[in-house]
Parts: C-alpha cells; sequence; structure tokens
C-alpha cells in the first residue's frame, strides 16, 4: 500500500523569522508585511493576550503591552523552504514542495513506528516547529498534518470526520452556508454528498469536496534536492563590532552542519556576504582543503579573516553560502604519508598570511622567463601537496645526483659599489667587501624585449679573500650582490 507523508510548518513566515532567534518563540511577537499594517501571524502567546489575525498592529499593542513586530523577510523564507526540502529529501527520493512550508512525499509503509517524528526532530534541530500527517494519498495526508498535534496518520477519510471545516479555507460566503446549515466538521460535509453539494451551491464546492473526501490521488510534482546550503539574516540594527557578527556565524555554520548531515554531505567551500548600509556589499569565498562538517574548524576559519577585516560602514545583512560534496577519500601508498589535520594547516597559513600580509605566504611558482630569481609566491593547493611530494621522493634512478656549492641569494639583491678594471678588482657592500682576487665572466643575460619590459645584466662569480665566493652584476650601470657561495 502507498502512503503519502506532509510535513506542515505551520505560520510559517513567523517561524522563518523567529528561526536567527528562537529565544523570541514563547514571547509575544506578531508578524506583518513591509508594506503593510496588518498582521498576518502571530505566536501561541500573541494569540492568548488577545491578538487576532488582520489586527493593525497599533491595535495589537494596545490589547498586548510588551508586543515585539517583526517585518516579513522573503530571504528568510527561501532559506527555511531549503531546509524543508533536504529534510524531505533525505526520507525520500519522492518529495514535492506542495507551497511555502509543506512538502509532500512517499512514505514507506513498511517503516516502524519510531521513524514518524524523526522528520520533526530533524527539523526541531534547525528552529522549525512542524507536523507530520500520513495517509493514502496526498490531500488526506496535508489535512492530517493540518489538523495533527504532532504526528497523525490515517487510513481513509472518515478518520478526519470531527476535523473542524475551517481546515479546509473555504471562501467565506460558502463557509458562511454552510455554518447555517449547522455544518461545523468535515464529517457532516462530507455526508451532504458531491451532487447535493454541487446542485446547492454550484461547481466552486467540488475541489473542496474532493479534498475532504480523498476522491483523488494524484501524482506528485517532484522537484530535485538542493545543491546550496544557505543561511541569511537582515539586522534590525547596525551591526558595528566582530561579537555579535561572531555569534549570529556560529550558529549560521550550526544550522549548516545539520542540514549537511542529514544529507550526508559535507562542506567544500563557504561563502561569506556582508551588506552595508551605503548599499554595497563584501563577498569573501573560503576553499575548505579537506570538506568537512566540523563546526569548530568552519568557525575558526571564517574567525581568523574577519579578526583582520575592517569595515568601513556598518553591516545590516549576513548571508552564508557552503557548498556540498561528498565526503572527501584518498588513498595514500604503503610509504606515503598525509597530512594529519589538512584544516589544520591551512589555517595556521591563514594566519601567517594574516601576519606578514597578502601574498607572502604560499608556495613559489616561476614566471615564464628566463631572469634568474623571478617568481611569485601563489596559494596553497592541497591536491597538488601529495603530487609533488611524490615526484621529489622519487628520484629518477638514472639521474646522477647533483653535487656543488649552495649559493645563498638575497631578496632583494643588495647595493654594492664595484672597482671595475676590465675585470671586477673591488668590491663594496654591506654583506661583504674587500680585494678580488680571482673572477669569472662576464655571463650575459638578457630577455623579455619583445612584450616592452627588457631587462639585461652581465653576472660575474667572484673570490674575495679568506675564499669568499659571491656573484655580482652590473645592470643600467649600477651594480649588486646577488648571494653568497656556502
Amino acid at each position: 500500500m502507498n502512503l503519502y507523508a506532509v510535513i506542515f510548518v505551520p505560520d510559517f513566515a513567523l517561524q522563518a523569522v523567529l528561526r536567527n532567534t528562537p529565544e523570541l518563540r514563547a514571547q509575544t511577537v506578531v508578524l506583518i508585511a513591509e508594506k503593510k499594517t496588518r498582521i498576518l501571524q502571530m505566536t501561541p502567546s500573541a494569540h492568548a493576550a488577545g491578538v487576532t489575525q488582520g489586527m493593525t498592529p497599533t491595535q495589537a499593542v494596545a490589547r498586548c503591552n510588551g508586543l515585539i513586530i517583526k517585518i516579513q523577510s522573503p530571504d528568510a523564507e527561501r532559506v527555511a523552504r531549503a531546509a524543508l526540502v533536504e529534510c524531505a529529501c533525505s526520507f525520500s527520493p519522492f518529495v514535492e514542495e506542495t507551497a511555502a512550508g509543506i512538502c509532500t512525499l512517499r512514505w514507506d509503509a513498511e517503516w516502524p513506528a519510531s521513524q514518524k517524528k524523526r522528520p520533526l526532530v530533524q527539523l526541531a534541530a534547525v528552529h522549525l516547529c512542524a507536523r507530520l500527517g500520513i495517509a493514502p494519498n496526498a490531500d488526506l495526508a496535508l489535512l492530517a498534518a493540518q489538523s495533527a498535534d504532532s504526528c497523525r496518520e490515517v487510513r481513509a477519510a472518515r478518520d478526519l470526520a470531527a476535523v473542524p471545516i475551517e481546515i479546509l479555507a473555504l471562501p467565506p460566503h460558502l463557509l458562511s452556508v454552510l455554518g447555517k446549515w449547522g455544518i461545523h466538521t468535515l464529517g457532516d460535509f462530507v455526508a451532504l454528498g458531491r451532487d447535493s453539494l454541487a446542485e446547492r451551491l454550484g461547481a466552486e464546492i467540488l475541489p473542496f469536496f474532493d479534498r475532504a473526501s480523498g476522491r483523488i490521488d494524484r501524482p506528485l510534482r517532484c522537484i530535485p534536492p538542493p545543491e546550496i546550503f544557505e543561511e541569511s539574516i537582515e539586522f534590525e540594527n547596525e551591526i558595528e563590532t566582530l561579537e555579535p557578527l561572531l555569534f549570529i556565524l556560529r550558529r549560521f555554520l550550526e544550522q549548516i552542519a545539520l542540514r549537511l548531515e542529514t544529507a550526508w554531505l559535507v562542506a567544500s567551500e563557504l561563502e561569506l556576504r556582508l551588506g552595508f548600509t551605503i548599499g554595497a556589499f563584501y563577498r569573501r569565498r573560503f576553499d575548505i582543503p579537506s570538506p568537512t562538517c566540523d563546526v569548530d574548524v568552519l568557525f575558526r576559519m571564517l574567525h581568523t579573516h574577519l579578526e583582520n577585516f575592517r569595515a568601513e560602514h556598518p553591516i545590516i545583512s549576513l548571508r552564508l553560502t557552503a557548498t556540498p560534496s561528498r565526503p572527501w577519500r584518498q588513498q595514500f601508498g604503503l610509504f606515503e604519508s598525509a597530512l594529519r589535520d589538512p584544516n589544520q594547516f591551512f589555517e595556521t597559513l591563514a594566519r601567517l598570511g594574516a601576519l606578514l600580509g597578502e601574498g607572502h605566504v604560499g608556495t613559489p611558482n616561476l614566471f615564464s622567463t628566463h631572469r634568474p630569481d623571478a617568481f611569485f609566491i601563489g596559494p596553497v593547493i592541497f591536491g597538488e601537496l601529495s603530487d609533488r611530494r611524490r615526484i621529489t621522493a622519487e628520484p629518477s634512478a638514472t639521474k646522477a645526483p647533483m653535487a656543488g656549492l649552495s649559493f645563498r641569494r638575497f631578496r632583494p639583491a643588495r647595493p654594492a659599489q664595484v672597482l671595475f678594471k676590465k675585470r671586477p678588482v673591488f668590491l663594496q657592500s654591506v654583506e661583504v667587501s674587500g680585494a678580488i682576487i680571482d673572477s669569472f665572466g662576464p655571463i650575459r643575460l638578457s630577455g623579455n624585449w619583445w612584450n616592452g619590459a627588457p631587462w639585461s645584466h652581465n653576472e660575474w662569480d667572484v673570490q674575495l679573500h679568506e675564499s669568499v665566493l659571491c656573484r655580482i652584476y652590473e645592470e643600467d650601470g649600477a651594480w649588486f650582490l646577488e648571494g653568497i657561495y656556502d
């Protein structure tokens, strides 16, 4: 027997706004649209205080002192919808996003009763309070979820006979007529019969009757699982210090990690986006060397960056996006070792970069030129570390080992004064000075004459007193000490 389950999040727009401040759920909170002054949704405590839907904020405040008013947020609803779909996709590959805050999925009839509340527990972990309904078709499952306190399973429409008819969301004029007839429950409504209702109230009533009687067994409009895991917030007050920003980021990471673990995924990349009062945005992408869901590791990565970040304007919005991937696995050789903690290694690199400046920590890469010592510092690419280690650890058996003096190069080259009489005869510099007793050169080097940045210099290897060997060169009429042989 095929069963359907509906996950229903009541007051979805309000719950989406309160996800980032779950401590407000127990207080008197109402939700209004940005450009309207009527109350759309409210917390149970606000309803108990006399606040009803359609009131103006002024009327609500008059009835409930200390009322908290929130503004509807499309971004918060988009993120909450994604979290709801992710939860549903973790239980079935056949998932339909029926409406905002409502997901319908195929439910395995053989699952034990202990599994029924698992979707509700997972959603509660990301601060969404939901209800679950299970029935033979999607429409009955939705009615079961909307009428449930937590979880409800029905086998036929008669199991919902005592449910108030208001659950069908009938138009006011139809609801008024049925009320005058004394029809107050779904059982009374279905007992009137389809033909009799159509004869008296017209074809407008038929879709509601079909829902209440469970006549339609429609197919699901399945959607693919989301590929981006995101959390965002628009601050009511401007953020000017680091502590509140880090507090929200930590909560975001905990929620994203829970959502990733639900889908058996890990984060391979994070993107941080900050919005400022002037309308500008700051974006920063963080590559995660070893994809993980460890909140502490991800938080240290963001914390290290933000400690050295300075904003000229207050922050009014925050968005954190995680790109998911499968857990990373790598098979090493018998005598090959890996980094014990790649993320900690790159965190250390990030701290060194913050201390030494951008572009001063990384791996050296050669420019495409023959100019000596022409290189730049590039970022460390974790995927290439094992390949480089393998290349350096397994030299060719036919290649003879290199022998000779090591060269200690000065970066930058030290300015020098050289007495030149057909060859260098005396050297004076901060590092070494003295008469030159032997020399080899000149070695003429040049290049880049074809791209508008030509260079040319003459190199000499010279020997000073006490067997000091060094290299000097002349470029554009100036002499430099390039390094010393050890």
